[in-house]
């Protein structure tokens, strides 16, 4: 199988490592794709994760193996014309479930949740403007770390709030 998918880059004319980041890229997407059914905060929280986690994908800086350099990517500046349009998609999907999720109204008794929604969707605004000014990839690293513990702080808020919510329904 891996001499397959060996063979497969030399046909497409690339490396392995990026035929190995176009799978994984395929694969995150489909993940979106299958989860864009309505049903509820939990649902729209994990599609984020999903435009999150592919956004960091095409972000991640080239990893070092034993033989060198794996990927022919360079630090520093991005392939803008490669990879401005695929980051911006992603930093878009992550706005407007970002915004989707700010207005649902199971959210709207969670003041905290609401606002960490919509500090979420302020920082998915401004990766996408990054993106489109070109900002070197470092920086886009922090700002798609920043989404990624908003994130986190929102769906550890909602947690808590559905244990608590649970544990009043079983004493009553």
């Amino acid at each position: 199988m891996l001499q397959g998918l060996r063979a497969y880059a030399v046909a497409e004319n690339i490396t392995p490592s990026e035929l190995v980041r176009r799978i994984i890229s395929a694969w995150a997407r489909d993940r979106v794709e299958c989860k864009t059914r309505a049903g509820g905060v939990f649902d729209t929280l994990t599609r984020i994760t999903a435009h999150i986690d592919q956004l960091q994908l095409e972000l991640f800086p080239p990893v070092y193996a034993a033989g060198g350099l794996v990927g022919a990517e360079k630090r520093g500046k991005m392939d803008v014309q490669l990879n401005r349009e695929e980051l911006y998609r992603n930093a878009v999907n992550i706005l407007q479930e970002a915004v989707k999720l700010g207005g649902d109204e199971e959210l709207a008794a969670k003041s905290k949740a609401r606002l960490k929604a919509m500090q979420l969707a302020t920082q998915a605004s401004y990766a996408a403007e990054c993106i489109l000014r070109d900002y070197q990839r470092d920086d886009l690293i922090e700002l798609v770390n920043e989404l990624v513990k908003t994130n986190e702080c929102l769906k550890e808020e909602l947690r808590a709030f559905r244990e608590r919510a649970e544990a009043a329904a079983q004493t009553n």
